[in-house]
Order: structure tokens, then sequence, then C-alpha cells
């Protein structure tokens, strides 16, 4: 908690704006006089300094006029759609986007500050989909999701170089006991190291070693790292690596650590919630493999819809479409079928879910533009 005179201060300084660098220096001088901790004062003085940018953003705005929520584009007076990305906007989308902004930027300043950024993983997750998807043209948001996704990248890069030497002092004792161990080890070792160092341009003969010698080592979660490296980039070339595959399945059912094992355990217990979370966390989902998937996230989705958790469900059904990667498989898979049939049902919105095609969007503009047309003519 941050003393009153520091805090009164610190607006003081505000009132421009603007915390300058000397301002700053000042500010931590006074945080070390009062005995208190820098970092955390420090980290204080950003948090305050991204809520004065907001409401100058805002008053900037409110002179200019409207702006999309969507798109970031300027909206004229007394228009409830907009002109250039043509959706409707309401109220509620001004909140939604102001709250999913506040939780984007929050969670940047933890990432920045080196914090506990698995703290509120999955809840930020959450907004960060929200945001790909019902707000990704915005300007902000697109500025804010690429310094999220560059501090979240040097994060998990230095969590995997931890896991990797705790990896090595963990099996030490091993290794030095056991020289079949010993092999294995060393095999993985040297094959993530290749893989890492070619990248994902590596050949698929290098992607199927590397995930053997990581499943002989016994570390299942660098095998699905590889293998999924290796799909993102090349998807069309997802049958060169279909051992590669088998072999992570074979050993997640072994174990029973894959999805649909852990997905089936909490479904037949009713816990909806656990289920969901289990998939939202998942990395086995990709746009080559969806389809073995597409029944128990639909098992998911109506327990779900059957305690009215809307959210939720809107929450899985994004996801689903986001690491199936194409509109038109995500139109064809069971879960939308389904969703859309229970949306129409019950009155409520499925735009954003919604596949549209390129001559239903054409036939649309061109409907729209009628009446338009006609009143000019009018005129």
């Amino acid at each position: 908690m941050v003393p009153k005179e520091l805090d009164e201060l610190i607006r003081e300084y505000l009132t421009d704006g603007v915390i300058s660098p000397k301002e700053r220096e000042v500010l931590l001088r006074k945080a070390r006089q009062l005995g208190l901790d820098e970092d955390e004062v420090d980290l204080y003085i950003e948090a305050q300094q991204q809520k004065a940018d907001q409401a100058n953003d805002m008053a900037a705005r409110r002179l200019r006029g409207r702006v999309c929520p969507y798109c970031g584009g300027s909206i004229p007076q007394f228009i409830d759609k907009c002109p250039h990305c043509e959706k409707t906007i309401t109220p509620q989308a001004d909140e939604e986007l102001k709250e999913i902004l506040d939780k984007l930027e929050n969670a940047l300043i933890d990432y920045k500050s080196g914090g506990n950024s698995e703290r509120n993983k999955a809840v930020v997750d959450r907004y960060i989909r929200k945001a790909k998807a019902y707000y990704g043209n915005n300007p902000k948001v697109k500025d804010l999701l690429k310094e999220i996704k560059a501090e979240s990248e040097k994060e998990q890069s230095k969590r995997r170089r931890n896991a990797f030497w705790t990896y090595v002092d963990n099996h030490k004792i091993k290794i030095g006991c056991l020289g079949w161990i010993a092999v294995n080890f060393i095999i993985a070792i040297l094959s993530i190291i290749i893989w890492l160092h070619n990248g994902v341009d590596a050949d698929a003969d290098a992607c199927i070693e590397a995930v053997e010698a990581a499943i002989n080592a016994g570390d299942i979660s660098k095998a699905e790292e590889v293998y999924n490296a290796f799909i993102k980039e090349h998807s069309y070339r997802a049958d060169e690596v279909d051992r590669a595959k088998a072999m992570i399945k074979r050993a997640k059912v072994k174990n029973g650590t894959d999805l649909v094992t852990i997905v089936q355990k909490y479904l037949e217990k009713g816990d909806a919630d656990s289920a969901k979370n289990a998939i939202l966390e998942s990395e086995e989902i990709n746009q080559v493999n969806y389809k073995d998937y597409d029944v128990y996230v639909l098992k998911t989705i109506k327990m779900l819809l059957k305690n009215n958790l809307f959210d939720d469900v809107e929450d899985l059904a994004v996801f689903y479409k986001q690491r199936i990667d194409d509109d038109r498989h995500w139109s064809e898979t069971v879960c939308y079928k389904y969703l859309k049939s229970e949306y129409e049902a019950k009155g409520r919105n499925f735009s954003m879910l919604e596949y549209v095609t390129e001559e239903q969007n054409m036939n649309s503009s061109t409907m729209e533009t009628i009446p338009q047309t006609a009143m000019e003519g009018g005129e």
C-alpha cells in the first residue's frame, strides 16, 4: 500500500499527464526514504501512468467524436453502425472493450515487472481470446496483444531454460547409476538441442527423432512442444509426422495424461468447469487433429449450457475455433452445428461464432447499400 503523501505526490506529477524520468527518480528516492520496496512503488507509478494515459485517450476520443471499439475508426454522431467495419455499436461493447484493455494492460505490467505471471493466467487468456475474437482489428488491442505475446514468450523461454536445468539436476543420480537411462537422456538432449537450433524448418524426420527421444527420456511435454511447433508452421505436412503424433498419444494414454481421458473423468463427475479448463489449458488440439476432440468439446459445451453458463461456452467455443484455425472447417464441426441451433432456439446472438461465406458477405454488403442509394436518388 502506497502512503498517502507519496500517492498525492504521484498525482501532482500526473497533472500534466506524464511522469518524467526526473520526477520518477524523485518519487523512488522518496520511496527509499519511507522504507518502501522500490520495485513495488515503480510498478504502482507505472499503473497510475497507464490510468492517466487511458483518461487522456478517452478525452481525446470525446473531442474527435465516437470511436468504433471493434476497428478503432471514427463514427459520426447518431449512427449506431460503424461505416468502416459495418459492426453494430452498443454501450455494452464499449464497456467490454474497456474491461478487456484494463485486463490486458495489467497483464503486461505483471510480465514486465517479473511478477507471478501464472497467477492470473486463466483470466488473462480468457481476455486475450475475447480481444482477438471480438476486437482483433482495434489498433490499441493489436498493439497490446503484440506486447503481451513478446513478454510472454520471454517468460516462457526463461521457464523452459530453468526447467531444462532442473531436469538435468533431477536425473544426475539416475544417469550415474543406470547406463541405459544415460543413453536415452543424452540422445534426448542432443535431439532437442538440434531441433531447437534448426527450428521449425527442420525436416519431418528430425521432428520425429526429437519427439521419440523426448518420450524415451520421459518428457512428454517437450515431445508435444516439438510436434506442435512443426504442425504450426507446416500443417500441410502433418501426414509426414503422423508417427510422432501416434507416439505422443500412446505415451499420454499410457500414463493417463491425454486430454480425452482427463476430460472424460471430469465429465463423469459432472465437473464441466474443470473439463473446460483442461481443454483451454491443453496444447493437444490443433488444425490437423481437431476432429479427434470434437465430441468431447461438444459434451463439455452441452454440460455448460445445461447450467446456462453462456460466457464459459463462448470462451470454449472461441478457443476451439481458434485452434482449428479455419472458419470453413469450424463450420463443419458438430460443436458449431449444435451451438448454432441452440443459440437460434434461445434467441441469442451467434454472429461472433458464425461462419459467413464470401458470397454471403457480398450479398449483405449489396443489400445494405440499396436503401442508401435510393435515399440519395430521392434527394
